[in-house]
């Protein structure tokens, strides 16, 4: 090792340092690569990245990559204040646990390396998968700037968005890799408030209150949370401040950069597991493998018309009927034939986002049919203006009454 990788490692073990963290550096000479292990002497976790040679040679002396290093060195030290340092929530329901080395491999493909990332669900015990993310030279190039701190932020919110999107799905039992490119931070539309909201009283929920106590802290200013979700770090931290004048999260610290579960939230966690954005998810709450069918509400319909509905259908003889609630869509779009999802103005109240209806309809392959709508108390332009994409699909209304709501979701179970 020469003098200026020795000087890049200096300023990473400095950086280190003033953030109370534990750093150490194995060198891969057959890779010429540093493997690096950040701990925390409050978590027993090992954060693990590996930076080249080449880049730590150049740390000291290239545009951008000093502060890069601050920063990155700053937001570990923040995510260690979780019980679960490198757990992540995605839009779409699903709780994870990212971990990779960051070691990066030649594929058959000559401009073509890959990282490969095991995520495991932290809800459902021994669903898992794999995936290896693939980085073209230009991307490396251009989109990261050749930074390869910038990697580990990109390398997440890719397969946070292939989970959504259905590309990725959590599974049980033995993982094969799945490949997924590289998607960088895209031109796409900021997070709606509500979104948003949901996003951060979830993350506050499982990360925090689920891994510890009612005391537990997150980190709510994160900036890989912030590019996940195409809004800046201060409207993550102005979210959080309307979700604690409204009593949802509490936050703490000078800056209000971390939050924990507010009394509100804690008096709702009954309703919250039973069907709001932070519902457990679990394979007891999903119900049975192998279902004919599930229905997807928003709690404030289950008295009403779930619950009715639910009866009709296991007297017509559905006997695997399950009843699923939107955090365990993505397995219940797996395990069942079919999915009913009952459209009403509470369901979009609680922001379900186009790019996650879009991850049901990407489970829909070779024309064949899966979710199956029901407006409830919505008429066309009411279902036009929150997703077009559901307005113009064949829908039955509850107004019909619930015999033929139930008739004709047999008609279609049944063909």
């Amino acid at each position: 090792m020469d003098r200026e990788s020795r000087s890049g490692l200096a300023i990473l073990q400095r950086l280190a340092e003033e953030q109370s963290l534990l750093l150490k550096d194995q060198f891969l000479s057959d890779r010429l690569v540093h493997r690096l292990s950040f701990s925390s002497r409050r978590r027993s976790e090992t954060i693990s990245i590996a930076l080249s040679y080449e880049f730590l040679s150049d740390l000291s002396e290239t545009p951008g990559y000093g502060p890069a290093a601050e920063l990155f060195t700053a937001s570990l030290a923040k995510r260690f204040v979780h019980p679960t340092p490198m757990g992540f929530i995605c839009k779409s329901g699903p709780v994870i646990r990212f971990s990779t080395d960051g070691l990066v491999s030649r594929t058959d493909q000559r401009e073509i390396c890959s990282i490969s990332v095991d995520i495991l669900d932290m809800r459902r015990d021994n669903y898992k998968a794999i995936v290896n993310v693939l980085i073209s030279s230009y991307q490396n190039d251009h989109d990261l700037t050749g930074n390869e701190l910038l990697r580990y932020g990109a390398v997440l919110n890719t397969v946070r968005k292939a989970i959504d999107d259905g590309t990725v799905r959590l599974l049980k039992g033995p993982a094969e890799p799945v490949p997924v490119k590289l998607r960088p931070r895209e031109l796409e539309q900021p997070t709606d408030r509500k979104s948003l909201e949901e996003f951060l009283r979830s993350k506050v929920y499982w990360l925090g209150f689920n891994e510890g106590t009612k005391d537990t802290q997150v980190w709510i200013a994160d900036p890989w949370d912030a590019d996940y979700l195409h809004v800046s770090v201060k409207t993550l931290v102005q979210t959080a401040q309307v979700l604690d004048a409204k009593g949802i999260l509490s936050l703490v610290g000078q800056n209000g950069e971390f939050a924990k579960v507010g009394l509100e939230l804690l008096r709702n966690a009954p309703e919250i597991n039973e069907g709001g954005t932070a519902a457990t998810g679990s394979d007891r709450d999903c119900g049975p493998p192998d279902w004919d069918l599930f229905i997807c509400y928003a709690s404030k319909d289950k008295r009403e018309f779930v619950a009715e509905l639910a009866r009709g259908l296991k007297s017509a003889g559905l006997l695997k009927l399950g009843d699923s609630l939107r955090q365990c869509i993505d397995k219940g779009l797996v395990s069942s034939r079919f999915g009913v999802v009952i459209l009403s103005h509470a369901f979009f109240e609680r922001a379900w986002p186009q790019s996650e209806l879009d991850g049901l309809f990407a489970r829909e392959v070779k024309g064949h049919k899966v979710i199956l709508p029901v407006w409830h108390g919505l008429n066309e332009a009411e279902v036009q203006k929150y997703s077009p994409i559901l307005a113009g699909r064949l829908a039955v209304r509850s107004e019909e009454g619930l015999a033929a709501v139930v008739e004709r979701i047999l008609e279609v179970v049944r063909e």
